[in-house]
């Protein structure tokens, strides 16, 4: 019975060691890089940023990431499964950098290059195949700069990844309340469209947006910029 009890967890997506063990190594590691594009871009957020040094703070209580632990949210499980699959030589995970970056997280002074070079270093040491998240992974350090409509391509693919890969993630419910405060998240998108092809897709671009060359006169975008020209004159 003692033993039944040290295997479960206060993490909403992984309530006992057994429903984590049912998570292939892909699996763990992808949505492990999306967890932490998500706190990437949380942390700029009022509402959110919050929870995310509580939960940074969470994941680093235990460093070593070699115990399964009770007291734990979804993160330290991640962490927990990486560095399993470390330890079987599947990957390599620079488990001091993590902890480093996390804590800054946690004392709100993370470096947006020191984000951008740890998600590059994980797409490699991770394997992470996905175009999806491999893409999210290069942009959410922009988030800041991006324009309102930019936020909302990469919200929406965000919300489809969660929702068919980690509905019950704990951090899910704080990605959607900032995608529906700040209305972020495009809808009568299909499943199966590419990041590439929601950037381009007319039907991607909302109900203000009309595709037709005087469109922007109906719609709630600006004017489109005629490119500069540059003509040569010839010499007399």
């Amino acid at each position: 019975m003692f033993e039944f009890i040290t295997d479960l967890s206060e993490s909403r997506l992984f309530p006992s060691k057994q429903a984590f063990e049912k998570w292939s190594d892909v699996d763990t590691t992808e949505i492990a890089y999306l967890y932490l594009c998500c706190l990437t871009i949380l942390r700029h957020d009022k509402e959110t940023e919050a929870w995310v040094r509580m939960t940074a703070r969470k994941a680093v209580r235990e460093t070593s990431f070699k115990r399964w632990q009770v007291i734990a949210g979804d993160l330290y499980v991640f962490l927990y499964g990486i560095q399993q699959a470390s330890d079987d030589n599947k990957l390599r995970f620079d488990k001091n950098r993590i902890i480093r970056w996390l804590r800054s997280m946690a004392n709100d002074n993370v470096d947006d290059g020191e984000t951008r070079r740890l998600l590059f270093r994980l797409r490699i040491d991770w394997k992470i195949d996905d175009h999806d998240i491999r893409e999210i992974g290069r942009r959410c350090v922009d988030w800041l700069d991006m324009t309102n409509h930019e936020r909302r391509l990469l919200m929406t693919r965000i919300l489809m990844i969660l929702r068919r890969k980690a509905n019950k993630s704990d951090i899910r419910p704080f990605v959607e309340r900032l995608a529906r405060t700040r209305r972020l998240e495009l809808h009568h998108i299909d499943e199966t469209t590419s990041s590439a092809s929601i950037a381009v897709a007319p039907s991607a671009l909302g109900a203000g947006f009309d595709p037709s060359p005087d469109g922007w006169k109906r719609g709630v975008y600006p004017k489109p910029k005629k490119p500069l020209v540059i003509r040569r004159v010839p010499k007399s």
